[in-house]
């Protein structure tokens, strides 16, 4: 499992489907800096570790297309997206934290986060004061 950061691996990334043609990963440099500066800012908030946990990072063609909502060049197609397991009430102040530099999806499990070189945000985006 190959390091890619302090606290990230390229498992963490690989496409979750089972197509037996499916063994190559992206992810950009770009998308491990955001999230290490995600986690920073996790860690300093809580006063302690907090880990992301990525629950979808890069996707193949076929994965992505078997993906509902999906977009058909979604930047997971990039390796330049992840969606990350974090507490509602951060949503807001991670959007702020990713500013013009990526777009950011708002679901009730998830945030999507990803570096695309320019502000983008769709979903329900959660207040910073909500649980």
């Amino acid at each position: 499992d190959k390091k890619l950061s302090d606290h990230f691996s390229l498992n963490e990334f690989k496409c979750s489907c089972t197509y037996e043609d499916c063994t190559f990963t992206k992810v950009d440099t770009d998308l491990i800096a955001m999230l290490e500066s995600i986690r920073t800012f996790t860690r300093e908030f809580f006063q302690s570790e907090f880990p992301i946990n990525i629950s979808s990072g890069y996707r193949c063609e076929k994965h992505n297309a078997d993906t509902p909502g999906a977009a058909k060049d979604s930047q997971h197609l990039h390796g330049k997206a992840a969606d990350i397991i974090i507490p509602n009430k951060l949503h807001h102040m991670i959007s702020m934290l990713v500013g013009d530099r990526g777009g950011v999806g708002f679901y009730e499990d998830r945030l999507h986060i990803d570096v695309r070189g320019s502000r983008a945000r769709w979903g329900k985006e959660q207040s910073h004061l909500e649980a």
